[in-house]
Order: structure tokens, then C-alpha cells, then sequence
């Protein structure tokens, strides 16, 4: 380890509430100094926060931008706690930048999963809509619909798709059919799923999960053509990118009717809006109608010491050697990689 990284001399920002004692720990023993904001920061208060920092674990919701990796000299990793990264970070300003970003892939995608279908049953038997009328003294039942045998369609069959559809296929004896840019034959076999092109799956599905990869090539993936598609009984599930479904359109559909009830987990805006100051007006709908949980889904106990092990892992060994498992940068390996060293002599 270079002299400059011994003692306390490294500061690590640690954003958000995830990181726990354990993980804490290691990063004291490998000497590292952590400092802590649990709280959501914006562009100015992150910037003043990374002032003097070579590595940052975000676990938060932070925004950051070119316009803040631009005003932080020293900082040569962010190591984002979870698999989408590119909602939070502009890879191409920081590889430009020549600072690393790492991620924390196979660590949540059962935890996503489980919440997926958690949300799915709240929806379909309407269990924090028929607890809020109790509360309010309505005892009058709510006739529900069992998910059992139902036509279960996935949008995107990867590690949280999958894991959801071997869920609803053992545990449910669930119809599951998928659309995906490529084949999933392992699947397919495994569960007796049906591939189909994304227009037929809303038509024919009884519930359809959006469990695609968070990436801004498929916002606005699910928008008023297709929510046309869907049924007026058929329930939508989003556990992905909020963005993959035009609010607008899906505020429409769900007051006319057009579709039956929507779950999210994660909203538009972060943190969540007032009813009132809502742009997208979702958030004044009964529980019948729209649920959402705020990004809760890779929040387990679990996940988070999986995702922990991980970040602490990349950031260790990045700031110790330049190297690191789990890099996204496109192409950090020449240019960027020199940039990075330039940084570690400046520290």
C-alpha cells in the first residue's frame, strides 16, 4: 500500500444507512478513515462532503453528476451499494474523469424477487387497501383474485425475473411467460415459460412484472400504448426503474380503469412527494389502485451484508493496487486507468 494510503490518511464518505458495523470495521483495519452522511444530499452539500475523499460508497439516493465529479480532485471511486448504477452516476463524466465505479451485482436479486411477489399478493388480494378500511372502521370484505394458476408475464428474465418466476412457477403452480432481448432456453426448459414479444405478453398476462434492467434506454418502456394492451383485470408490478412506465399515462389508465392496480417500489421523485405537490398524481390514489414502497426492495438484512462484503471488497483493493472486481466503466483500462494512477500519486 502506497504511503499515502496507511494510517487515516484515505477518507471514505459513506452515504445512506446500509453499511453496517462489520463491513465499518474492515474498512477502519485496512486504514481507512469513514465519514458519514445518512441523509439525502444535493449537488452543493455533496460536493462540499467530497471534499479531500478518494473513495465513496454511495448508499444513498444521491444524484452525481459531471457538474459534481468535476469539483472533486481527489476522489477516485465511487463503489454504489446495488446493481443499477447508472440512475445515480454518469459513468462517462467520471471515467472521463477517471474515477472507477463499481457496483454490487449478485447480491439482491432474491431480495428484489421476494418483494416482487410480496407486492404482487398485496395487489391481487388488496391487503394494505382492506388494512387501511379496517382501520378506518370499514369491516365490509373485498373480493380478491388468487395468483395461484394465474398467466404471470416478466419483463426481463434475468437474475431478479428468474428468481421471481421459479417463485411463482414451484410455489404458485404460475402460467409464466417473459420477453427479453435474448432467449432464456435454461429457463424456458427449467419452468415451461413462453417467450413472447412484449405487445402479446401485456395482452395475455394476468399480472405483468417489470423486472428489466434499470437503464435509461428503457424508460417510458411501458407507456399508453401498451397499457392499452393490458387488460382491465391485469395488475402491473414495478420493481425496476420507475421509469420504465410514462406516470401520466399509467395515472390515466388506472382512473379509467384500463388496467386494475399498480405496485412500485421506488417512485419518480426521491424522497417521495406530498399527494399534493405530486406531478404524476399517483400518490392520491387508494391502496386499491396504486401501492409503493420507497426502494425497499434490495433492503434485506441479507442483501445488504452481500452488497456490503462487496463494496468494501472494490474500493479496498481499487485504492490499495487501481484494480477492482465489479468496475462498469466502459473503458477504464488505458486512458482513465493512467488518470487514476495520476490521482493516487496526487493523494
Amino acid at each position: 500500500m502506497p504511503d499515502a494510503l496507511r494510517g487515516n490518511a484515505t477518507t471514505i464518505l459513506v452515504t445512506g444507512e446500509m453499511l453496517d458495523a462489520t463491513h465499518i470495521g474492515l474498512l477502519k483495519e485496512a486504514g481507512f478513515s469513514p465519514t458519514f452522511c445518512p441523509t439525502h444530499l444535493d449537488s452543493d452539500a455533496l460536493v462540499d462532503a467530497l471534499q479531500g475523499v478518494s473513495g465513496y460508497i454511495l448508499g444513498g439516493v444521491e444524484h452525481v453528476r459531471e457538474d459534481v465529479l468535476s469539483q472533486c480532485p481527489d476522489l477516485r471511486i465511487i463503489a454504489v451499494l446495488g446493481v443499477g448504477y447508472d440512475v445515480f452516476v454518469d459513468v462517462e463524466a467520471a471515467t472521463a474523469l477517471g474515477i472507477a465505479v463499481t457496483n454490487t451485482p449478485d447480491t439482491n436479486a432474491r431480495s428484489v424477487a421476494e418483494l416482487t411477489i410480496a407486492l404482487l399478493l398485496d395487489v391481487e388480494r388488496r391487503v394494505s387497501y382492506s388494512n387501511a378500511e379496517a382501520k378506518r372502521g370499514h369491516t365490509a370484505q373485498v373480493l380478491a383474485r388468487e395468483i395461484s394458476r394465474s398467466r404471470i408475464g416478466i419483463v426481463g428474465m434475468g437474475a431478479i425475473g428468474s428468481s421471481a418466476a421459479q417463485i411463482l412457477r414451484f410455489g404458485f403452480d404460475a402460467d409464466i411467460c417473459y420477453y427479453s432481448p435474448t432467449r432464456k432456453p435454461g429457463i424456458e426448459r427449467e419452468l415451461g415459460a413462453t417467450a413472447l414479444t412484449l405487445p402479446a405478453l401485456l395482452e395475455e398476462s394476468d399480472a405483468v412484472l417489470l423486472c428489466a434492467r434499470s437503464s435509461r434506454e428503457t424508460d417510458g418502456l411501458i407507456g399508453e400504448d401498451e397499457l392499452h394492451r393490458m387488460r382491465p383485470t391485469t395488475v402491473l408490478i414495478n420493481t425496476a426503474r420507475p421509469m420504465l412506465v410514462d406516470g401520466h399515462a399509467l395515472y390515466a389508465a388506472l382512473t379509467k380503469r384500463q388496467i386494475a392496480a399498480a405496485a412500485f417500489d421506488g417512485y419518480y421523485t426521491e424522497p417521495l412527494p406530498s399527494p399534493a405537490d405530486d406531478p404524476y398524481r399517483l400518490l392520491s390514489l387508494p391502496d386499491d389502485r396504486f401501492i409503493v414502497t420507497p426502494h425497499i426492495g434490495a433492503f434485506t438484512r441479507n442483501a445488504v451484508s452481500r452488497m456490503n462484503a462487496k463494496a468494501v471488497a472494490s474500493l479496498t483493493s481499487f485504492l490499495r493496487s487501481g484494480t477492482a472486481e465489479h468496475i462498469v466503466n466502459p473503458a477504464f483500462a488505458s486512458q482513465t486507468h493512467m488518470r487514476g494512477h495520476n490521482r493516487l500519486e496526487r493523494l
